[in-house]
């Protein structure tokens, strides 16, 4: 069993999706219990320690994507395809150390409903 969740840049778009590698019986328990986990970041509030453990695991990911030469270069790679620089890349990690709770809750609202997602289920 395992689960993740990936957001993919691509310039003026991104896409967000979540994978698991689940027991074909728990598809359905799997995929309600990450529309659950949506709604608390809707409407629950994020305290202060989980905010600074969120930030420190988006750093420390940040980090890695450019850690060593070929990391660096792939990187570099995907902002040239996609028209950005390593401006984006200071960028994000200003909006990772600054954003607040709140707006977290505000995005989750705008972005983190259950009808504007597609589920695709393989394997079955």
């Amino acid at each position: 069993y395992g689960i993740s969740g990936n957001n993919y840049n691509m310039g003026d778009s991104s896409l967000f999706c979540i994978e698991s590698d689940i027991n074909n019986e728990k598809v359905e328990e799997a995929i309600a219990a990450c529309f659950t986990e949506m709604r608390k970041i809707r409407e629950e509030n994020i305290s202060d320690e989980e905010m600074e453990i969120v930030r420190n695991y988006l750093y420390g990911e940040n980090f890695r994507s450019v850690d060593g030469t070929i990391a660096y270069e792939k990187k570099y790679m995907q902002w040239e395809d996609f028209g950005m620089d390593m401006q984006r890349y200071y960028h994000t990690m200003e909006t990772i150390r600054n954003i607040q709770a709140n707006t977290i809750k505000d995005l989750a609202n705008n972005y983190l409903q259950s009808d504007g997602f597609t589920i695709i289920t393989v394997g079955k």
